[in-house]
């Protein structure tokens, strides 16, 4: 997969329609990413400074993620655990359905990676388990690293 640098100054610099009030048919995965990636951009980190993975939107996890990788901190390898977080797709969702970032639900990402774990591991999935397992420590280090040494 290539990333045109035409594209990556577009989304920099225009902001496409919400896709809550896009005029015809269901967003598509492009044009709800680029608005959030531009929301994103407006507000760097944001009010997930002080991230608490047990309680955070996906929005807020995309937020925290994407300024992880934009700060050099995170690899786009290690993001994409994460990133498979922050999209919430219904079950009975069919080919183009729309999805998007949900900024209102507050999601145990801690416990939704434990579970991810324990379901690797009774698939024999060594790939996926080895990927959350990193995503788990990730979130382990980045939480303790806030902690206030001060008290």
């Amino acid at each position: 997969m290539g990333i045109d640098a035409a594209n990556m100054s577009l989304a920099a610099t225009q902001r496409p329609q919400s896709p809550a009030v896009a005029p015809s048919g269901p967003a598509a995965f492009s044009t709800i990413m680029a608005t959030a990636t531009a929301d994103a951009a407006q507000v760097g980190t944001g009010n997930v400074a002080r991230p608490d993975f047990t309680s955070m939107t996906r929005k807020d996890m995309f937020d925290w993620m994407n300024g992880k990788i934009r700060n050099g901190e995170m690899s786009l390898d290690d993001s994409s655990a994460f990133l498979g977080m922050t999209i919430r797709i219904p079950v009975g969702a069919t080919q183009g359905a729309p999805v998007a970032l949900d900024n209102r639900e507050r999601v145990d990402f801690v416990q939704m990676t434990q579970n991810g774990i324990a379901g690797a591991l009774s698939r024999n999935d060594d790939v996926t388990r080895r990927m959350l397992e990193t995503a788990l420590q990730i979130m382990r280090h980045d939480r303790a690293s806030h902690v206030d040494q001060r008290a």
